[in-house]
């Protein structure tokens, strides 16, 4: 390994030599756990580390201890929303390499149970279904049905794509342990954890893709970064379906498919499943009530439309609820914090040198 000593910046602009090299092998991350690391150092920026703990973003949990003459340090809401940020851009990056493995291994599945475009639609869904049905079972270790047992003995290179998605989930399951950990620390945890069915992940996507929520002035506008706010009286989702909206009409939307769906994916179906009524919850939850008003009310108003759709609006206006309250709690838990901060500092007084410890 070669070594050369260039400048690197460290803290508020002091400049020290480090050392510019490659750095491979097995390293310890913020979670404690061994993961293997490539590091790049570029001149003028030092080691550039994935994990935003050894970034210094977030300030490692043995900087928050007090220390005499200094108060306690607490990362700030905008640090870890920043974190949170990063860390989801990082997950959503493994989701895609793993879907795009995923989507391979289909494909490869179809043409190995002769998938011809000139059969008729009928034929195809079939072959399309039995290819879907053979990749899941094989990558979620199940027996293959039995009308797949013959096709699935020629299909010997799925191991290949089973093996490839072993890291990336790894990978992936270290970004959600750093993004849950950081999520306990935000002000609105305790009431987060309040609420059925918002988990310690789905909080932390909401805050990696919109960011710090006291920068929305209203819900509203929360509600058009997330994909929730509908335009011209229809959702977004419907005018992708249909068609009709303008060009310029998208863009004053801000409409982002794949934002939305990781809101339907970590938020809006987890909190329908657990705001339903079961044997361990009788009663319906608060959100639950909500889907239930508006697909009541949309089967009057609305009788053509089929259940999907129904259900896609219901599920729509309980999770527009849920992010109203989450911003409602952000802005009154935030503001009760800064004005805690502020009362801190004005009572806070230099200890005398006498009361510090020596050197």
């Amino acid at each position: 390994m070669r070594n050369t000593k260039v400048p690197a910046r460290v803290g508020d602009g002091v400049r020290v030599e480090a050392e510019s090299q490659f750095e491979h092998g097995s390293v310890k991350n913020s979670e404690g756990a061994k993961v293997h690391r490539m590091s790049v150092s570029r001149p003028g920026y030092g080691s550039a580390s994935s994990d935003p703990h050894e970034r210094g973003e977030v300030p490692p949990d043995d900087e928050s201890q007090n220390v005499v003459g200094r108060p306690a340090f607490t990362p700030s809401v905008s640090h870890l929303c920043v974190a949170l940020i990063e860390l989801q851009v990082r997950r959503k990056y493994c989701i895609s390499l793993a879907n795009k493995q995923t989507n391979a291994a289909g494909a490869l599945a179809r043409r190995y149970l002769g998938f011809k475009w000139d059969d008729d639609e009928k034929a195809r869904e079939g072959v399309a279904k039995q290819a879907a049905r053979i990749v899941s079972n094989f990558l979620n270790g199940k027996e293959p049905h039995e009308d797949d047992i013959a096709a699935f003995s020629k299909m010997a290179d799925l191991d290949v794509t089973a093996a490839a998605l072993v890291p990336l989930e790894k990978r992936r399951h270290e970004i959600e342990l750093q993004m849950a950990r950081l999520v306990r620390k935000l002000p609105v945890a305790a009431w987060a954890k309040s609420v059925r069915g918002l988990g310690e992940i789905g909080l932390a996507v909401i805050i990696g893709e919109s960011g710090d929520l006291s920068g929305y002035a209203h819900e509203r506008k929360l509600w058009k970064r997330l994909g929730l706010a509908p335009v011209d009286g229809q959702a977004c989702s419907q005018w992708r379906v249909k068609g009709g909206l303008s060009a310029e009409g998208w863009i004053a939307a801000g409409y982002a498919p794949r934002r939305r769906a990781e809101i339907h994916a970590c938020v809006g179906e987890p909190l329908f499943r657990a705001q339903s009524a079961s044997t361990t919850n009788p009663a319906a939850g608060p959100y639950r009530q909500a889907y239930d008003a508006r697909r009541a009310h949309c089967d009057v108003a609305h009788p053509d439309w089929p259940k999907g759709h129904l259900h896609g609006d219901a599920l729509r206006i309980m999770t527009k609820k849920l992010i109203a309250d989450l911003w409602s709690s952000w802005r009154g838990s935030t503001d009760c914090l800064e004005a805690n901060k502020s009362v801190a500092r004005a009572n806070f007084t230099q200890p005398e040198a006498s009361d510090q410890l020596s050197a």
